[in-house]
């Protein structure tokens, strides 16, 4: 294991940017595009046709970008130098300050890179910054990670000289208020970290800016969203503040999570940003609470009827997503039509995980907005529907059956009435 150098206090653990008061969640996130205002509005209209122009031409001159990284080789001074000029042109402007660890490695750098999560963008800007790959594959197609070096897993690391880029937060934050905590997600990066407790981390500090009042990423944004307002703005400037060498310390129980604390907290320092004690799974909560609160808005804005046939499909075909079904609903005006749609497979849609039998947050919230027009409880409801008239038609009976057995049990119930069991003669 190599040995810190003689200025490189690893002990040391630097005071972290805390508050009394934690940040709610939704602080750390860019939830609008424009952050307009009275002065700057004139500015984004005068320039607006002048962005969509040079958008179009940056988007061609970007082919031949990505023709120039598919070909030159890599790890090479030639690589990062065309490229980084390359995608200056296009708008993306990077700046590396490496004064703090000038001088300071008697041997070579570690090859393992943590840094904070600014955009979706970010594994671009630190290959071309310090050709660094990354394990962060995201929403990338494959042709653009075979070109920049993204999805490289711990035998490239281990066969290889190539430097490798870590994202703890595992998603963009605004980079203004506060990190989420750095949490090890998955196989690679628990073996890649285990590998830097041996040689140590080398943290880096992103932040950003634009002369225009456009965010960078916002929630729930596509990566080739922001490529495009990439193009659109005149030049966005990405800052990389490399830090010191973080090493081991032994008097730490657990090797891995202790460096990836203390890399936090020297991040957030360098940023003067606070120490949050929110995750990643509580954004992924978060977005389901908001993703909710926006599609119940929109049902409830829908006629009784359809706001109630919504409810139903979802209790009915729990796995798709309330956006799919309010959309296709409104189109239709037919439940029968839109599950007709949803089993057939005309509407394509990524199926929501399935992890329990209770209702979705989605089911009850409709479920309670609507229970003054349901027709009662219910139960054994399918979590599929079926694909063949024979297994509908058997589904149909058994809801017949649920249905009228609810009726009447309410309405023994409301007079007071004693009789047995309904019998129904099965068709």
């Amino acid at each position: 294991m190599r040995e810190p150098d003689e200025d490189t206090e690893p002990t040391e653990e630097p005071s972290p940017s805390t508050s009394s008061t934690v940040p709610p969640l939704s602080d750390l996130f860019n939830q609008c595009r424009w952050s307009l205002s009275a002065e700057s509005i004139i500015f984004v209209i005068l320039y607006f046709p002048i962005g969509v122009v040079l958008s179009v031409i940056r988007i061609f001159i970007c082919f031949h970008v990505y023709i120039a990284a598919c070909l030159l080789p890599r790890n090479s001074l030639v690589r990062t130098v065309v490229l980084r000029w390359m995608w200056s042109v296009l708008g993306l402007v990077i700046r590396k300050d490496d004064s703090l660890v000038k001088g300071s490695h008697s041997h070579d750098p570690p090859r393992l890179y943590v840094a904070n999560n600014i955009s979706s963008l970010d594994p671009l800007v630190t290959h071309l910054a310090i050709d660094a790959s990354s394990v962060e594959r995201g929403l990338f197609p494959t042709w653009f990670l075979y070109a920049y070096g993204y999805g490289y897993d711990h035998k490239t690391f281990e066969d290889s000289t190539a430097s490798i880029a870590l994202y703890p937060e595992g998603i963009p934050t605004n980079g203004k208020v506060g990190l989420l905590q750095f949490v090890q997600r998955g196989p690679t990066k628990e073996w890649l970290l285990s590998e830097a407790s041996k040689q140590g981390i080398q943290p880096l500090a992103l932040s950003v800016e634009r002369l225009l009042p456009l965010s960078v990423s916002v929630v729930g944004s596509a990566w080739w969203i922001d490529l495009y307002w990439l193009f659109f703005s005149p030049v966005t400037i990405f800052h990389i503040k490399v830090l010191p060498v973080i090493w081991r310390n032994p008097g730490q129980g657990k090797a891995e999570e202790g460096l990836l604390e203390h890399t936090r907290t020297t991040i957030a320092k360098a940023l003067n940003l606070q120490l949050t004690p929110h995750t990643h799974h509580d954004y992924v909560e978060w977005m389901k609470r908001r993703t909710v609160g926006e599609y119940q808005s929109v049902v409830n804005s829908l006629p009784p009827e359809l706001s109630l046939a919504v409810m139903r499909i979802k209790e009915i075909l729990p796995s798709v997503p309330l956006a799919v079904i309010v959309n296709d609903i409104r189109r239709t005006g037919s439940a029968d039509e839109t599950i007709s749609h949803l089993v057939d497979g005309t509407i394509p849609y990524t199926p929501e995980n399935m992890t329990s039998k209770h209702p979705s947050p989605a089911v009850s919230q409709l479920s309670s907005t609507s229970s003054s027009t349901s027709m009662g409880e219910r139960s054994g409801v399918r979590e599929s529907f079926g694909r063949t008239p024979k297994i509908r038609m058997q589904s149909f009976e058994e809801r017949k059956r649920e249905l009228l057995e609810c009726a009447r049990r309410k309405y023994i119930q409301k007079h007071g009435l004693k009789f047995p069991p309904l019998q129904l003669e099965s068709e």
